[in-house]
Order: C-alpha cells, then sequence, then structure tokens
C-alpha cells in the first residue's frame, strides 16, 4: 500500500510522531491531529486486491520450480562433495551449491542422510 503525501505534512506527521514517542499526547495540535485522521482515512479507504486464480496458479508454479532448482543444486553439491571426500556439512553443501545457508537448512535431512 503507497499512501501520497506533501512535505509539509510529512513534516507535521514527524513532530506529531515525536510528541507521541515522547507521551505528549496534550500537546499535539489540531494540524497533527487533521494529519492522522486523513492518513486513518487514506489507510481505510485502501482495498486489498484479489490475486486471480490464474495468477494464484503461476506463482504455485514459480514457486515448485525455485524449490525444484535448489534441490537439484543441493543434491548435485552432495555428490560432488562425496566424490571429493570432503565433509558434507549443511555449511559445506550450500557453499558448494551456491545456496543460502537457510535455504541449504531446509534440506538438512537430505544433506545429513548423504
Amino acid at each position: 500500500m503507497r499512501i501520497t503525501i506533501d512535505n509539509n505534512q510529512a513534516m507535521i506527521l514527524v513532530e506529531a510522531i515525536s510528541k507521541i514517542i515522547m507521551g505528549d499526547y496534550e500537546n499535539l495540535t489540531k494540524n497533527e491531529l487533521m494529519i492522522f485522521d486523513k492518513l486513518s482515512d487514506k489507510i481505510g479507504d485502501e482495498q486489498r486486491r484479489e490475486v486471480s486464480p490464474k495468477k494464484k496458479k503461476a506463482m504455485i508454479e514459480a514457486t515448485n520450480v525455485r524449490i525444484r532448482k535448489a534441490k537439484e543444486k543441493i543434491e548435485n553439491a552432495i555428490n560432488i562433495l562425496r566424490m571429493e571426500d570432503r565433509p558434507i556439512t549443511i555449511y559445506s553443501v550450500s557453499k558448494k551449491s551456491g545456496v543460502s545457508y537457510n535455504t541449504a537448512s531446509k534440506y538438512a535431512k537430505l544433506i545429513n542422510g548423504a
């Protein structure tokens, strides 16, 4: 969600937030309260867009492709590490495969079973 405000509104908002952080609620000006009301209205008016079934299907397919590619990279890295007679750990597999450590850790069962 994107809400556009001008520089003057931004400055008023910063001042209001500073007062709120300091617990100085009573000294909020009419302008500061008005900016909060306008932002609340804008946020309330924003509606979430529904994702079409076609787009959902495409997103699922793209995710499955990424998962398959990551798993292939990890399996290849495990095989290379075996051939090199090197220890097979999540860290070594992630480095050899080029996937992130977090991605490799999702496949810990596959790695630890190697």
